[in-house]
């Protein structure tokens, strides 16, 4: 399920650029469904096609940036004012997030932490 992100930066921004909803997340392991997920967790992410982006949680919003790094074909998030979070993969009902610890390794399969979302 692995994949690089392979398309222009418009195309990419026509389509990230929506809120999208948690569907579950992956860790340790054991798969969280999105009614599972604590509180204070992610629930949604909005992407602007300015470049930025907001968090969703339990009644707050934090705002980030994103950019498409066509090396690595990922889209890198910053977050806080840290780069630590990256899409590897993204369709038109998928995006599939993980942080950027847990992708350092070259994998051919989802790696062991992950997030996934569809669109809201």
């Amino acid at each position: 399920m692995a994949q690089k992100i392979s398309v222009s930066n418009d195309s990419l921004s026509k389509l990230l650029c929506k809120t999208w909803k948690i569907d579950y997340s992956f860790g340790d392991r054991i798969k969280t469904e999105q009614k599972q997920i604590p509180k204070n967790q992610i629930y949604e992410l909005a992407f602007n096609s300015d470049y930025t982006f907001q968090v969703i949680g339990a009644g707050k919003i934090v705002n980030g940036k994103w950019c498409y790094n066509e090396i690595n074909k990922d889209v890198e998030l910053e977050l806080r004012g840290e780069n630590n979070l990256r899409i590897f993969s993204i369709n038109n009902v998928e995006l599939i997030m993980t942080f950027k610890k847990d992708s350092k390794k070259k994998f051919s399969s989802l790696p062991e932490n992950f997030t996934h979302f569809s669109p809201k």
